[in-house]
C-alpha cells in the first residue's frame, strides 16, 4: 500500500541529504558567511564537531524577523525563480542549509544586521522557534549547531570518532580557505588553535600560509583563457610527483567540486603511473554553462558538452607545461650542451654503444675537468649556467628503454650460450613474456622442464650474466597481470641498467650524458622517477645569501 510520508519523517530525510557529518554543517555555514559578505570567520568545534560548532562573521546579519523565514524549508534571498537557478553566482542558493541543520539539531542563531550595539538570540529544536531574546552581538551573526541527530541514534551512531569528524573539518576549513584568499579564517577545537589564517592579498600567499613555501615552489602556475571558460592552476612539476595523494583540491566558480573526469585528467596529465602531481585547479565557467544543482550538498558539477571542457583543458594544459618543463639550466638549447660536452670527448668517442670497449686507436685524450662520479651513484656535470647531478642508474634506463622502443640496437650471438635452472614460478612466467623477450632480441632455447638457454641478446648489455635475466623475470612476476610489451621493455632497461655502486669511467660519463640529452625528454626514467637535479648559479647564490 502506498502512502504519503509524515511531515516529520520527510524532513528528516531531506535533512540527511544535505548534512550528513558535522562537516556538513561548517561548509554550509562558511559558505552562508561568505555570501553575507563576512571578511572574518571563526569556527570553534567539540568532539570533532558533533557536540559544538561555532560560526561567527562580521558579514550583514539578518534582520530579526526574517530569521525564522531562514531555517523554513525552500527559503532563500539567493534566487527568485527558475531563470535564476541558470546563473547562481553565489553559494548558499538552494534555501535549505538552516533548515537541515535546524531539523536535526539543538540550533542557536545569534545576529546583528547593524545599527545598534544589541542583537538578538533565536533558538530552535527540530526546526521550531523555542526561543528568542535581546542578547550582545557585534554587526554580524553566530549559528551554534549542539548535538548534531541527537534525537536519531541511528543516525548519530554512523558518526565517526573525534578524531576522523575532525579531519573531515579540516579539510572543508582548508577548501573554503583556499577559495576565499581575501577572508581571515580562524579554525579552533577545545584544545588549541588548529589554523589561524590571515586575510591575503592573492591565492600564492594563500597556499603558502597553509602549505608552506616549498610546498609552494614545488609547483608551477598556469593560467588560460579559453572560449567559454578560462582557468586558474597550481600543479607539482615533473620532478616533484608523489607515489601517495597529496594536495588536490578543484574549484568551480570558487566552489569546491569532486570532478571524477578532472580528476582523472589531472592525475594522469604526466602519463606516469607510478607517481602523480598535487594541484589546486580553478575554473571559471560561465553560470550558464553548469549546472551545481546535481548533488543535495551541491559537491558535484555537470558541465554542458558544447564546452568541450575535458578536452579543451587537457591541451592547454598540457601546451603550457611543456613550456614551462625546462627550467632556467635547462632552457639553452640541447645543441648548446652537447657542444658543452664535445670541449671534453671527440664526437666519436660519444657516438660508441654505452658499455661498448673502444678500439685502442679511438681513445683520446678527455679534459676531465668538469665531470666526476659521486659515491658511485651520481654524475655531476659542471656547466657555466650551473650544476646538474644526475642518477646515473635512471638516465641509464631511460637511454636504454628510448633505444628498447625504438629497436635501435642490435642482437648479438654468445660464444657460449648461458644454459641455467629456473625455478616453476620463473618458467611460467617466462611461458608468458618469451614472445615479447626474443622481439627483444633474446634467442631463448627450453631445454627441460626447468632448464633453459640464452643463444643470443641484445647487443645494449654492458655485461650479461643469468643473474641478469632471472631478475628480469622476477620483476615481470610482481606485474604479472600487464602481459604488454610496455611491461617488458621497462623491466628489461632497468635491469639492463647500470647500477648504484658501479664505477663509470670519465668516457662512460660523458657517452650517457651525450646519449640522455639527446633524447625529447630526458628529465625522468620510464617509471617516472626523475633523472636529473640541477642548482644554477642564482640558486645557489641565494643559498649563501647573495
Amino acid at each position: 500500500m502506498i502512502i504519503k510520508l509524515p511531515e516529520n519523517v520527510y524532513k528528516h530525510i531531506a535533512a540527511g541529504e544535505v548534512i550528513n557529518y558535522p562537516a556538513s554543517c561548517v561548509k554550509e555555514l562558511i559558505e552562508n558567511s561568505i555570501d553575507a559578505g563576512a571578511d572574518r570567520i571563526y569556527v570553534k568545534i567539540k568532539e570533532g564537531g558533533k557536540k559544538r560548532i561555532r560560526v561567527t562573521d562580521n558579514g550583514a546579519g539578518i534582520l530579526y524577523d526574517e530569521v525564522p523565514l531562514a531555517v523554513d524549508r525552500y527559503t532563500t534571498s539567493k534566487i527568485k525563480d527558475t531563470d535564476d537557478l541558470l546563473k547562481i553566482k553565489t553559494f548558499g542558493f538552494r534555501g535549505e542549509a538552516l533548515h537541515s541543520i535546524a531539523t536535526v539539531s539543538r540550533l542557536t542563531i545569534r545576529t546583528n544586521p547593524g545599527g545598534s550595539e544589541t542583537g538578538y538570540e533565536f533558538y530552535f529544536e527540530e526546526g521550531i522557534l523555542k526561543e528568542k531574546k535581546p542578547c550582545a552581538h557585534q554587526k554580524g551573526t553566530t549559528v551554534i549547531v549542539e548535538d548534531l541527530f541527537y534525537k536519531f541514534p541511528a543516525r548519530r551512531k554512523f558518526l565517526s570518532g573525534k578524531e576522523t569528524e575532525e579531519r573531515r573539518i579540516i579539510e572543508i576549513f582548508v577548501q573554503m580557505a583556499i577559495a576565499n584568499p581575501s577572508v581571515s579564517f580562524i579554525l579552533e577545537d577545545e584544545k588549541e588553535r588548529i589554523y589561524d589564517l590571515p586575510a591575503k592579498n592573492n591565492l600564492k600567499e594563500r597556499i603558502i600560509d597553509i602549505f608552506g613555501n616549498e610546498t609552494f615552489e614545488n609547483f608551477m602556475e598556469l593560467r588560460g583563457d579559453l572560449r567559454n571558460f578560462s582557468y586558474y592552476l597550481f600543479i607539482s612539476r615533473k620532478e616533484n610527483l608523489s607515489p601517495n595523494p597529496g594536495i588536490r583540491f578543484i574549484f568551480v566558480n570558487q566552489r569546491s567540486v569532486n570532478e571524477p573526469r578532472l580528476n582523472y585528467m589531472l592525475n594522469n596529465i604526466y602519463a606516469t603511473k607510478e607517481r602523480y602531481p598535487d594541484y589546486i585547479l580553478f575554473l571559471f565557467v560561465s553560470p550558464s554553462e553548469i549546472d551545481v544543482n546535481v548533488h543535495p550538498q551541491k559537491s558535484e558539477v555537470k558541465f554542458s558538452g558544447s564546452l568541450k571542457l575535458y578536452y579543451r583543458l587537457k591541451e592547454d594544459v598540457l601546451s603550457k607545461i611543456k613550456e614551462k618543463t625546462l627550467s632556467p639550466l635547462f632552457e639553452f638549447k640541447i645543441k648548446d650542451l652537447k657542444d658543452e660536452i664535445k670541449k671534453f670527448v671527440k664526437e666519436e668517442t660519444r657516438q660508441l654503444e654505452f658499455g661498448e670497449i673502444s678500439k685502442e686507436e679511438e681513445k683520446v685524450k678527455v679534459d676531465f675537468r668538469n665531470i666526476y662520479q659521486m659515491e658511485k651513484r651520481y654524475i655531476i656535470l659542471i656547466l657555466k649556467e650551473g650544476i646538474i647531478i644526475i642518477d646515473q642508474h635512471t638516465a641509464h634506463e631511460k637511454v636504454l628503454y628510448e633505444k628498447l622502443k625504438g629497436r635501435k640496437f642490435s642482437s648479438q650471438n654468445l660464444l657460449f650460450p648461458l644454459v641455467f635452472n629456473l625455478d616453476s614460478k620463473s618458467m611460467r612466467t617466462l611461458s608468458k613474456f618469451k614472445e615479447h623477450l626474443e622481439i627483444l632480441g633474446f634467442k631463448i632455447g627450453i631445454l627441460g622442464r626447468n632448464t633453459i638457454s640464452i643463444d643470443r641478446m641484445p647487443s645494449i648489455f654492458k655485461s650479461f650474466k643469468k643473474e641478469n635475466f632471472a631478475g628480469i623475470l622476477k620483476e615481470l612476476e610482481v606485474e604479472k597481470a600487464r602481459i604488454d610489451m610496455e611491461n617488458v621493455l621497462k623491466t628489461v632497461a632497468c635491469k639492463s641498467a647500470v647500477k648504484s655502486g658501479d664505477t663509470l669511467s670519465d668516457e662512460e660519463m660523458l657517452t650517457l650524458v651525450g646519449e640522455l640529452f639527446s633524447l625529447e625528454d630526458p628529465l625522468f626514467c620510464p617509471h617516472g622517477r626523475p633523472v636529473i637535479y640541477e642548482m644554477s648559479v642564482d640558486d645557489i647564490d641565494r643559498k649563501f645569501g647573495r
